[in-house]
């Protein structure tokens, strides 16, 4: 579950804004971004039940707005969407095996022609 705040800096104050996968307002309020990311993560946490596993992503986009991107369980690899159970790792040995169909053979090395060069055994 990936929970988007939206925060921004007004009067000194920096608030945080998510919708939650349910549909409801989340918000928390800090004096620094650092001090931010601490009240949102209590705020996921409280909605979620979760108490620990999150990945935090804290992006600045001006220097009055960031956005915070908490993953509950364990981060995503690669690019790859977390999931649950073992379907990431079943999922990366997929995604290897094509790698290795599409390398290229070698070339065959060519043949040097000594073109009017005399020849000894000819």
């Amino acid at each position: 579950m990936v929970y988007i705040f939206v925060s921004k800096k007004a009067g000194g104050k920096w608030t945080a804004t998510s919708k939650a996968p349910e549909g409801k307002d989340l918000t928390a309020e800090a004096d620094s971004p650092l001090a931010l990311e601490a009240a949102v993560k209590e705020v996921v946490g409280t909605d979620s039940g979760h108490t620990d596993g999150f990945s935090v992503q804290h992006s600045a986009v001006s220097p009055t707005s960031t956005v915070i991107v908490v993953n509950l369980g364990r981060p995503a690899i690669g690019g790859a969407p977390a999931s649950g159970g073992a379907a990431p790792a079943a999922d990366a040995g997929a995604a290897a095996a094509p790698a290795e169909e599409k390398k290229p053979e070698p070339e065959p090395e060519e043949e040097e022609e000594d073109g009017d060069m005399f020849d000894l055994f000819g």
